[in-house]
């Protein structure tokens, strides 16, 4: 089957992303994927000693997917998960379709053509609100003065946050971001974000700053926002949180929805409550991860 998509991703080399990388891309491949690309960015990735396990699974398992890429780079970013901009910097080996720049703490499970051909081409971007309105009731004020900072246009409509459904300020999540290919023809994505970024964190700090400027960047470009459905995107926090917020537990009954397209379980210990259920035990069993793994929390 054609694939119309390519999906990118950045990493650096920390060991718990090695592990989570590893879970993503073998649940690629028990999906019998067959897309266009898979761009893996990295620092040194193959140079530097604590790739070199991913790197024999690569070479063990490339094959099984059409095409994948790996790309060097050695910029050092300050802000928390600022490599995470450097997926962007990529250029797209298809004119037509769409780009999806993922986190690498995923497991798919299903096949994402049947997803992708539903998407409408009057959107240049689909992105999922954030899950909790984390700037408060000053959303506004901020993202209004951040807007006048970075000499655009702020937006004049709201969103609800997945979580508990407050009305607030658009801005979204970037652990899925699905992106009309042909932009990156007319935007350096990766040089704006990390710009505006910079910009966010000169004047307001690094706490949520990727979000933050990605907004702004949609503002600036005018980009038509198409709201990723939910199960695209899935975090076990916004429906099992056990108590309330800043709570990180997940409820004992927590369990996996079958629509769940994109489980991005952010934490190891979240994927934890999951891993026994079919699905996902399916991919684990194929990887070495120590059980301890489960137990920890990177964040």
């Amino acid at each position: 089957m054609a694939r119309d998509y390519e999906l990118t991703s950045a990493i650096e080399t920390k060991d718990y992303l090695i592990k989570e990388l590893k879970i993503y891309m073998q649940s690629l491949i028990d999906n019998s994927y067959s897309f266009k690309r898979f761009t893996l960015i990295s620092p040194s990735m193959i140079l530097d000693k604590k790739f070199s396990e991913l790197w024999e699974y690569f070479i063990d398992n490339g094959d099984k997917l059409d095409h994948w890429y790996s790309q060097r780079f050695y910029y050092e970013y300050g802000t928390r998960c600022g490599y995470e901009m450097k997926a962007l910097d990529i250029k797209p080996i298809i004119s037509k379709g769409w780009i999806i720049r993922t986190d690498v703490d995923l497991i798919v499970l299903k096949d994402l053509q049947e997803k992708i051909k539903k998407l409408s081409p009057k959107y240049d971007i689909y992105l999922l609100p954030e899950n909790r309105r984390f700037l408060g009731n000053r959303d506004f004020t901020i993202m209004k003065n951040l807007s006048k900072m970075a000499n655009v246009k702020p937006f004049d409509w709201t969103v609800k946050s997945m979580e508990d459904k407050e009305e607030m300020y658009p801005i979204f999540q970037c652990g899925v971001q699905i992106i009309k290919a042909k932009l990156f023809e007319e935007i350096d994505l990766f040089k704006e974000w990390n710009y505006l970024n910079n910009l966010v964190e000169k004047f307001y700090g690094d706490f949520h700053s990727l979000e933050l400027a990605w907004s702004l960047l949609c503002q600036k470009y005018d980009l038509k926002i198409g709201i990723l459905s939910e199960y695209l995107n899935w975090n076990p926090i916004t429906y099992w949180r056990d108590g309330d917020f800043p709570s990180q537990k997940l409820k004992n009954d927590a369990f996996l929805p079958e629509n769940v397209v994109i489980l991005h379980y952010h934490k190891p210990y979240w994927l934890k409550y999951f891993k026994d259920d079919k699905r996902i035990k399916s991919v684990l069993d194929k990887l070495d991860i120590e059980e301890s793994w489960f137990d920890s929390s990177p964040y």
